[in-house]
């Protein structure tokens, strides 16, 4: 592939200029190709070339200017040394913070045993990066990533794409034949809703939720539209009811 950007990178990038709202749509039009199987092969190539751009035009106010950015996420240690995971980030989610860190460290000391060809949940998975993690250190059987807010959904199944391909848009498999699309699975959920009115048997549901107290239920009424903007998005994940402890007093109704 040239070096030069195609048409497609360059009217991709244009329209993100213009609002967050451009770039989400841009990503979903991208998204629904990557899961069109005709079009997948051809739009794994374009995924690869948008994120080299990124990679060769990057500064600091590269997210202000197209409402996106892509991160990286080291999920190694002393007894894994696993690439980095490689994420899609938009200003409506979360970027992986300090507190996320600290619980995928937990879950990383369990032994291979605990996950490993298991059923698994993830509630609150932001942009999907400790779903994938486990994943890709664990291989469980399936796993899925639930969260409230629609465009870390997007996000997150984005980023199922990008860490499932290589530079030239090829799929990665393990020893198994299989790639991380044949055992993640991303969905929009108001925690485990998703599953409402299904027979669903897991394994393991794992979740870190840090919450503040909704100001009001109304908000919790209505927060699923995608159409909000993205600072409105972002502090849905801070907000949840009175859970009737003693950490209600302190505005942290942790789950």
């Amino acid at each position: 592939m040239s070096n030069s950007p195609s048409i497609n990178c360059i009217e991709f990038y244009k329209k993100c200029l213009l609002s967050s709202n451009d770039t989400i749509e841009n990503f979903n039009s991208i998204l629904s190709n990557l899961e069109d199987e005709i079009k997948s092969e051809e739009t794994r190539k374009t995924l690869s070339e948008i994120i080299r751009y990124h990679d060769e035009n990057y500064s600091i106010d590269f997210i202000s200017k197209y409402h996106f950015s892509f991160v990286k996420v080291d999920t190694s240690n002393d007894r894994d040394n696993s690439e980095p995971l490689l994420l899609l980030q938009f200003p409506s989610t979360f970027t992986p913070e300090e507190w996320s860190y600290t619980f995928f460290e937990g879950l990383s000391r369990y032994d291979y045993s605990e996950f490993n060809d298991k059923k698994l949940v993830e509630i609150g998975c932001g942009n999907g990066w400790i779903t994938l993690a486990l994943a890709r250190k664990y291989n469980p059987k399936f796993i899925y990533g639930l969260d409230i807010n629609p465009k870390a959904i997007i996000a997150s199944k984005i980023n199922l794409y990008i860490n499932s391909i290589d530079e030239s848009g090829n799929l990665i498999l393990d020893d198994r034949g299989k790639s991380l699309l044949d055992k993640v699975s991303f969905h929009e959920s108001d925690l485990l809703h998703h599953f409402k009115g299904q027979t669903a048997v897991f394994d393991s549901i794992v979740g870190c939720i840090p919450q503040v107290l909704s100001p009001s239920s109304d908000i919790v009424n209505d927060i699923l539209s995608d159409n909000h903007n993205d600072e409105y998005l972002h502090s849905l994940s801070n907000y949840c009811e009175k859970q009737g402890y003693i950490e209600d007093q302190f505005g942290l109704g942790l789950i």
